[in-house]
């Protein structure tokens, strides 16, 4: 006797028999894995997968990227660090563990590139990018815990 498990999006009634197709359907439907370039704060571009960030980051800011694109920075797992929902990403997929090399230099890279720049709406998407992180590690606590809220600016180089 073989079992059914259905799997109910969270975002609307729809039902899946798979977890592919319930990933699938979240993207197209309702842009969950949507991410922001991190480069263009002034226009604040996104994109609806990190496939996308990727081809976009090779075009426009080659210069800034070609390190980047060599490793593990332009991934899924990765991309909840860049993503617009990151409450919703990360129930599709899993993210990078917050002390792996690769989060940590994201999470560096990200408040490096905040800090010395004074663009308009800056502010607002810093602020939007440390709020949806906290919501997400509620959501799902992962084997190494984030440092306590207010503490995300300081960045450990060396784990």
């Amino acid at each position: 006797m073989s079992s059914v498990i259905s799997t109910k999006c969270w975002l609307c009634p729809e039902t899946y028999e798979k977890k592919k197709d319930l990933k699938s359907h979240a993207i197209s439907e309702h842009s969950v894995c949507r991410v922001g370039c991190p480069w263009c704060v002034d226009s604040e571009r996104t994109f609806g997968r990190i496939s996308e960030l990727t081809k976009h980051s090779k075009r426009k800011h080659n210069d800034l990227t070609l390190d980047l694109l060599e490793g593990d920075f332009f991934t899924e797992p990765n991309g909840f660090w860049l993503a617009k929902r990151p409450e919703d990403y990360i129930k599709i997929i899993k993210p990078s563990e917050w002390t792996s090399t690769i989060a940590i230099r994201t999470r560096a890279a990200l408040l490096g590139w905040w800090k010395p720049t004074r663009r308009r709406g800056q502010k607002s998407v810093k602020k939007i990018w440390e709020e949806g992180r906290k919501k997400a590690w509620v959501i799902s606590l992962p084997v190494s815990s984030p440092p306590a809220p207010g503490n995300e600016s300081i960045v450990h180089l060396g784990l």
